[in-house]
């Protein structure tokens, strides 16, 4: 199985989660590990650490998901990752991308494919939708 580790920036993670699981049900081989600024400088660390090193042993791969390139969690998985083999590490993730990986994850072949399929679907999940401006004044009770 390919183990998937959420992470991010305050309830990030967790609220994307429970969109997930609502969407796509509950998932195996999955955490949650939030980033929040009243840590110490060593707690989320570690317990980033510990959660991707635990994967890595049970898992044949691992993906760790992250909110933002650059940011305290996306370091912080990229340093765990480097001393593990089977480890990847995507950045910016979106609700079309998990829901993607976590439905296409059971029939993966491999950690790879799984993240260019989900990849591709966040990037078709960023879209911007305009409704035309009508010159019509609305009647009491019209919706879009």
């Amino acid at each position: 199985m390919i183990g998937f580790i959420l992470t991010g920036h305050g309830g990030f993670a967790g609220g994307l989660y429970s969109s997930i699981s609502m969407i796509a049900g509950e998932q195996q081989e999955f955490a949650v590990i939030e980033f929040h600024d009243d840590e110490t400088a060593s707690e989320f660390p570690q317990r980033l650490h510990a959660a991707i090193s635990e994967f890595a042993k049970r898992d044949d791969e691992v993906i760790v998901f992250c909110d933002l390139q650059g940011g305290t969690p996306f370091n912080q998985a990229m340093m765990a990752s480097a001393a593990l083999p089977n480890v990847s590490v995507v950045a910016g993730v979106n609700l079309p991308c998990m829901v993607t990986a976590a439905i296409a994850r059971p029939e993966a072949r491999n950690a790879e494919s799984l993240i260019e399929e989900s990849l591709a679907a966040g990037r078709a999940g960023l879209i911007r939708s305009v409704l035309p401006v009508s010159d019509d004044e609305p009647s009491e009770g019209d919706g879009i």
